[in-house]
């Protein structure tokens, strides 16, 4: 009898069991879920593909974005082949605005930047493709993992676009978290959009609401105190 336990319990005992993974979306398919049956066959193909696949970031949003479909709580179950499993460990960036990245179990994330650390943002593992955000997707961060060391591109919402590496660290120093760490979400672009929703019904009010609701609506969110 098959069913998502045995799968993923098959899976855990060998991650790197394509014919296991193949016959799980295959399962999956039968059963109506679609979308969780895409994203194995993904994951499987982005690691026939390799981390030097020219298409390799392209490849990676796809699957991100397809992942976003299903329950969160079976995304976190596919920890059983993630390469190498993220949770516990520490990288140090060498290019974009992290310089320390803990990736703290639950999800959670941990970075030290040029001014203090901070604990407002969020990551989800994927196999060897790992996604971040930081201050409710003030910034968002997407990379691609190969024994330790990560390449990844990154954009915020000012239209800011960068390269970005990570190399693993085993530095106890690196790996301690700073004490008065700032877990604040700065998150005025999020809420400002919120605001904006009832602009739609524009037409129905007064010349003067309207022109006051409008200034509101295009005046630029002002940005969090980290870039993330």
């Amino acid at each position: 009898m098959h069913d998502d336990q045995t799968f993923l319990a098959l899976l855990a005992a060998d991650p790197r069991d394509r014919a296991t993974l193949t016959v799980y979306a295959d399962w999956l398919e039968g059963t109506g879920e679609l979308a969780r049956a895409d994203v194995l066959r993904r994951l499987d193909a982005f690691a026939q593909a390799g981390p030097d696949d020219p298409e390799r970031f392209d490849r990676a949003q796809q699957l991100v974005d397809v992942s976003r479909r299903v329950p969160r709580e079976w995304i976190a179950q596919l920890a059983v082949v993630a390469r190498p499993p993220l949770a516990g460990t520490v990288w140090h960036g060498s290019t974009g605005h992290m310089i320390v990245m803990r990736f703290l179990a639950g999800g959670a994330l941990n970075y030290t930047q040029t001014d203090a650390t901070y604990q407002n943002g969020t990551w989800v593992q994927l196999g060897s493709v790992v996604a971040m955000e930081t201050n409710r997707h003030f910034a968002d961060y997407l990379g691609v993992i190969a024994g330790e060391r990560i390449d990844g591109v990154a954009h915020n919402i000012m239209h800011e676009r960068w390269g970005w590496t990570a190399q693993r660290s085993y530095d106890p120093e690196e790996a301690a978290i700073p004490e008065g760490v700032i877990a604040t979400v700065f998150d005025e672009h999020h809420r400002t959009t919120a605001r904006s929703a009832p602009l739609q019904a524009l037409g129905r009010l007064e010349p003067t609401a309207r022109h006051a609701a409008d200034e509101q609506a295009t005046r630029p969110p002002k940005p969090p105190k980290s870039r993330g």
